[in-house]
């Protein structure tokens, strides 16, 4: 016993003594500088990239055997810029002599200083980073030959390395990332990146922290971002969990109201890559007045990705936000408009869709609710069945006073006749008198307008989309107009966009119609079919105007299409009929019958009574019209005001928004005796010229004389200034 104690003592001894001398004499004999040109040989010939190592490095034996670098760079792939593809300042790699000896893996801390990695992709997708082998980088050449791993079990030896792996921790600092997209304007530049971990040890927490900034985003916008967390990794590297997750972000722009934005997200995460799950609990993200909370489900990660969750949005001021990020809505908007939003929904995505359902939203005064589905990708596809309870879309635009326009009326005569002579009237009443019953003829200028820039382009997008949807209103308030029970639906399909409207409450009456769009050909073909029925129009004017010229049932149907994608083209190319029906009103601002009585004072006659009112009462206004190209063209318009009954005929240009109408008035007998026919006391012919916004009215004063009246006139000039004297007046009146 004693002389196997005494060889046991001598060999302790022995080797004790032989890690001394490798301890002392294997960095005095050993430079690792001396393989530098073998280790960038070995590089090149098994990745194509140029490593350079320019700083010495150094060699501990005991206790660590390590290796320690100074600066090093990996050069790029072929076709990419002269650029190394990284390079770092200094490393530091050590691992405990002893514990290798029993097979165990005791790593002091990993430091990597100056770490820079310059990541581009080409215009064409090629990116420097895919190409890591000979055959990638230069196909003619061939690499060294490799290792056959199929045998190597590495199912086992992955737990076996993991078990006995330990690593003091991790340290990068100062390091930078550079993302390149030659298709973006400027890079993206990832900056002051340092990565701190705790001790490493297998399915054991680990502390992580993470911290870095990025510079141009998007244009002018910088941030910073830290991150704390614990990673576990177990079961063989297959699961994996972030628990206590936190990020703190900082988004800095000049636009911001404060220059930044702080934004604080924490959850749970699971990661579990044989189950093919990933699994998000305790989701919160809040920034400024915005708190989203929620969770997440992923499934078949590597195949078909699937992703479910739900949302929360707690109450919270949307207006502050969008003022805080420098995007404040405008004076001209109501200052209580999205001033409370609040929500919650459920989603998924599969197969390159994203749906949401059991949509629950408030808006200010509005709920929301329904599903809806969005493809974004190409051919873009939509659904949606959503209802909302109550909407005043007034409040979300800008409001904008009403243009008071009133129509003038000139006088133009070519008779000697005075306006002065004429009662006086407000310049809205003011009769034009012409001898020639004909108004100028507008139709030879067809000069366009201004029009708002409104386009509507048959790109790809619409050729391809693909949507099925139905929305429900319960009340809406838009441009001032009140509505209820609205049901609008949309298809599209191939290239063809269909619409249906139906408005069951609007200002006591209905709107019923179709609206569709077809970008199959270069030029969009837009079609209108729609049909008003019983709409009270004073208070529809009311609303939409401010202040209402015409009073009366109104009931109409319109069939049109029109070619092309802004408002010019659409206007010159629209055609198409409609047709009217105005009962038991009045227009404001106009008395017809005043008119008519001024203009029998400047012959002579006999002053006929009339109701000193700005309005003219009607029991029927009808017609239809057919367009053509953009004018307008009626002639069959009937006017019913006892006792006048009009008829006219006419055009309006939609292109120059020129008149060219013309109203043939009769006075009819007010003796309503039943056994009495209708008689026509008087015709009288009214010319409507000038624009839409200013339209002219002229009176033909020759029309006001009857034939008997013009036959007394005649004996009366001869009898007083002599025969034939009466023929030059009958020049006039003829």
């Amino acid at each position: 016993m004693g002389k196997l104690l005494k060889i046991l003592l001598h060999l302790f001894f022995a080797v004790i003594a032989l890690i001394i001398v490798g301890v002392i004499v294997l960095p005095l004999i050993i430079d690792p500088n001396d393989y530098k040109p073998e280790i960038e040989k070995f590089v090149l010939q098994n990745t194509g990239r140029k490593l350079t190592i320019a700083g010495d490095l150094e060699l501990s034996v005991f206790p660590w055997l390590g290796i320690a670098t100074g600066p090093m760079t990996l050069g790029n792939a072929p076709g990419f810029d002269d650029k190394p593809f990284a390079r770092i300042k200094s490393s530091q790699l050590k691992a405990k002599l002893i514990p290798l000896l029993s097979k165990d893996l005791e790593v002091s801390r990993v430091v990597l200083n100056g770490l820079q990695l310059n990541l581009i992709k080409s215009v064409t997708g090629k990116k420097n980073w895919t190409h890591f082998t000979l055959a990638e980088n230069n196909p003619d050449e061939k690499a060294l030959p490799s290792a056959d791993l199929k045998d190597v079990q590495t199912e086992t030896a992955a737990p076996l390395i993991a078990s006995t792996l330990a690593i003091g921790g991790i340290s990068i600092k100062d390091a930078v990332l550079v993302w390149d997209d030659k298709e973006l304007i400027k890079p993206v530049i990832i900056n002051n990146i340092n990565l701190e971990t705790g001790k490493i040890h297998y399915a054991e927490p680990v502390k992580i922290a993470l911290s870095f900034t990025a510079n141009n985003l998007r244009p002018g916008i910088n941030a910073r971002l830290d991150l704390d967390t614990q990673l576990l990794i177990k079961n063989n590297f297959k699961q994996l969990s972030l628990t206590s997750l936190q990020i703190k972000s900082t988004l800095e722009n000049k636009q911001f109201k404060e220059g930044k934005i702080l934004s604080t997200l924490t959850a749970d995460c699971a990661v579990d890559l044989a189950a093919q799950q990933v699994k998000i609990n305790k989701l919160s993200f809040v920034s400024d007045d915005l708190k989203l909370s929620g969770n997440l489900v992923g499934n078949q990660l590597k195949s078909q990705p699937v992703f479910k969750g739900q949302a929360t949005i707690t109450d919270f001021n949307l207006r502050n936000l969008l003022s805080t990020l420098g995007q404040p809505l405008g004076k001209r908007i109501d200052n209580t408009a999205l001033s409370r939003l609040t929500g919650e929904f459920n989603f998924q995505y599969a197969k390159k869709n994203i749906a949401f359902k059991q949509l629950h939203f408030t808006v200010d005064d509005s709920t929301i609710t329904g599903t809806a589905a969005i493809k974004p990708s190409s051919p873009a596809a939509i659904a949606f069945d959503l209802n909302i309870d109550t909407l005043n879309a007034d409040r979300y635009f800008p409001q904008t006073g009403n243009p008071k326009k009133s129509a003038k009326l000139t006088a133009k005569t070519s008779s000697p006749t005075k306006q002065g002579n004429l009662p006086k009237q407000s310049e809205s009443e003011q009769t034009g008198v012409q001898a020639n019953a004909t108004a100028p003829n507008n139709k030879q200028n067809r000069t366009a307008t201004a029009n708002p820039a409104i386009r509507i382009k048959a790109d790809a997008f619409l050729k391809t989309l693909q949507a099925n949807g139905q929305l429900h209103i319960g009340s809406l308030i838009i441009k001032h107009l009140k509505m209820q029970a609205i049901d609008f639906t949309v298809k599209a399909k191939n290239g063809v966009i269909k619409t249906r409207n139906n408005i069951q409450h609007f200002y006591q009456g209905a709107i019923t119609g179709d609206l569709n769009l077809d970008t199959r050909n270069t030029q969009p073909v837009l079609s209108i079919s729609q049909k008003m029925s019983q709409l009270q129009m004073e208070p529809l004017l009311r609303d939409l105007k401010g202040k209402a010229k015409l009073s009366g049932v109104f009931n109409a149907t319109t069939n049109l299409k029109a070619r092309g994608g802004d408002v010019r083209s659409i206007k010159s190319s629209l055609n198409g009929d409609l047709d009217f029906l105005l009962k038991d009103g009045i227009i404001h601002g106009f008395n017809l019958h005043k008119i008519i009585a001024k203009g029998k004072t400047l012959i002579g006659a006999k002053k006929h009574q009339f109701e000193d009112t700005q309005q003219t009462q009607y029991s029927e206004i009808s017609g239809s019209a057919k367009i053509v190209n953009g004018l307008i063209k009626n002639d069959d318009l009937v006017a019913i005001s006892m006792p006048l009954k009009v008829r006219g005929q006419g055009t309006a240009d939609l292109i120059s928004e020129k008149l060219d109408y013309h109203i043939v008035s009769k006075l009819m007998s007010t003796d309503t005796r039943a056994a009495q026919p209708e008689k026509v006391k008087r015709t009288v012919k009214i010319d409507i010229a000038g624009s839409f916004a200013q339209p002219h009215y002229l009176l033909d004063i020759r029309s006001l004389i009857t034939a008997r009246e013009k036959q007394k006139l005649y004996d009366k000039i001869d009898k007083k200034l002599g025969p034939k004297v009466s023929d030059l007046l009958k020049q006039f009146l003829h």
